[in-house]
């Protein structure tokens, strides 16, 4: 698929899924972190995941059986699964999630399946985003994947080391649930933190971290003419955090 060609594609798609947005009535939730304003689909993108990978997620996956059909159960709780749309926690899960796919590709029924481990052991409504996760319940999760994945120990030591470098990308308040993910995609320098997604912060969409500015507002200006030295000057941001929002767009539009 072209560039032109994809960037139409998830233009329309962005639409159609964010009309499902629009139509939430906004209730007084004590946590604004809990509230759906993502489309799935939105998420996916903004983590470089497919979006039939993500849908499975959110709401579980048939498969076929000798005696019929079977269904695969959620993995996330989505804000509100009927839309499939996702709170900011629930973009902190699919974050933690993607870690198990970053090298290994870990299969839905693996990720299933450690998080039921979890739960049981730790019961919580968001187990991998419970204090009990980052001690004890992050060596049950590995463990588990392990075992249904056939890891060997080095591959065990490998999802360990993703993992951690994963939950190193999420920031906590003092009540210790999540306020911001630094994504990170395939290419990236682990230790790079440019973009964020901060939660009530530019509609908690990516931004250049500190600043505020929405990557997309950096990639529409530049691709209407501007250079990097202008929006550097224009923004008072560095260039080299401008080229990485340009680079992060522009790999997320490639991947769509």
């Amino acid at each position: 698929m072209s560039t032109g060609v994809a960037a139409l594609t998830h233009s329309i798609f962005v639409r159609q899924e964010m009309a499902k947005v629009a139509r939430i009535r906004y209730v007084g939730h004590a946590d604004k972190r809990e509230i759906p304003i993502f489309a799935y689909g939105e998420v996916a993108y903004y983590f470089g995941i497919p979006k039939s990978t993500m849908r499975s997620w959110i709401m579980g996956r048939n498969f076929p059986k000798s005696e019929g059909d079977g269904f695969c159960k959620p993995v996330i709780q989505a804000a509100d699964p009927v839309e499939g749309l996702l709170s900011y926690y629930n973009v902190a899960e699919v974050h933690v999630l993607a870690s198990a796919r970053y090298e290994h590709h870990v299969s839905f029924r693996s990720i299933r399946s450690a998080i039921e481990h979890l739960n049981n052991a730790y019961p919580s409504k968001r187990p991998l985003l419970s204090r009990a996760f980052y001690t004890d319940g992050k060596d049950l999760f590995i463990k588990t994947i392990a075992e249904t994945e056939n890891l060997t120990q080095q591959g065990q030591l490998a999802l360990k080391t993703i993992l951690d470098l994963f939950l190193a990308r999420i920031a906590y308040d003092k009540n210790d649930l999540p306020f911001k993910v630094f994504p990170l995609l395939k290419g990236q320098s682990p230790e790079e933190k440019v973009i964020s997604m901060v939660s009530g912060v530019a509609a908690s969409r990516p931004t250049i971290d500190g600043t505020g500015v929405p990557v997309t507002a950096i990639w529409q200006r530049h691709k209407a003419g501007e250079s990097e030295y202008e929006l550097a000057d224009d923004y008072d941001i560095e260039i080299p955090k401008i080229r990485k929002a340009i680079e992060y767009v522009e790999y997320l539009k490639q991947a769509a």
